[in-house]
């Protein structure tokens, strides 16, 4: 089972609504799947996630207008749920979350590793950069103090052994680092345990960052409030 999370898409964002967008992937899935329009998602993003993995909805979690990004412990995320003794005969589940969390960093136990997957690969929250993956921003919400310098914010878990993602990944954009790392777990697992990855890209979520082949072949664009500058790194 792969479940991807697009940050912050609008619901016209797609081709297969506004005929401008190009998204041949999704297109084809709701050709040829089944889309499920009533599935509304909150307005904010730590809401949203946090109500696709509890199956609640945000305020009977505490959550509104991100106000706070950890989910209690006492609720169950679905890999836990995946994770439970299997009947007699059934595969286990392995479990694997890769990109942005944000629904749980304040203690480890609040963390994906600690919440039912066997790897995570990703970030806490925000990225400030699609390419270097820093830390975003100062203020309230942030996990910085100061921006004198770029912290890096990317992380690869296996089990309870945090280290930081391998060099290679750094400077490439954010959503091939992502992408990659999906299509190594799919083709290294084996047929006979079930496979859950939960991937949740940062885009389109700000900054508004894109690669220039992107940028260049959404030109056509209509409306110029919809278009956005690129950056090659």
């Amino acid at each position: 089972m792969l479940h991807i999370l697009a940050d912050d898409l609008g619901y016209h964002d797609v081709n297969f609504r506004n005929h401008q967008s190009i998204t041949p992937a999704l297109d084809d899935l709701v050709a040829e799947g089944l889309e499920i329009p009533e599935f509304y998602v909150y307005k904010f993003c730590a809401a949203s996630r946090s109500s696709i993995l509890t199956g609640r909805y945000p305020y009977h979690l505490g959550m509104y207008n991100n106000n706070v990004d950890d989910v209690p412990l006492s609720y169950k995320l679905l890999p836990q749920l995946l994770q439970q003794t299997p009947p007699p005969g059934a595969p286990a589940w392995r479990t694997h979350a890769l990109g942005k969390w944000h629904i749980g960093w304040s203690f480890l136990n609040h963390t994906a590793t600690w919440r039912g997957f066997d790897t995570f690969f990703g970030t806490r929250g925000n990225t400030n950069n699609y390419w270097q993956h820093t830390l975003a921003g100062t203020g309230p919400g942030s996990a910085r103090c100061s921006t004198a310098k770029p912290l890096r914010d990317f992380i690869d878990c296996k089990g309870h052994e945090v280290a930081l993602a391998p060099d290679a990944a750094y400077g490439v954009y954010d959503s091939k680092v992502l992408t990659d790392r999906a299509l190594s777990i799919v083709a290294n697992h084996s047929l006979t345990d079930s496979l859950y990855v939960y991937l949740a890209f940062h885009n389109v979520h700000g900054p508004e960052e894109a690669p220039q082949d992107t940028v260049s072949r959404l030109s056509h664009i209509r409306y110029v409030i919809r278009c956005l500058g690129s950056r090659t790194s």
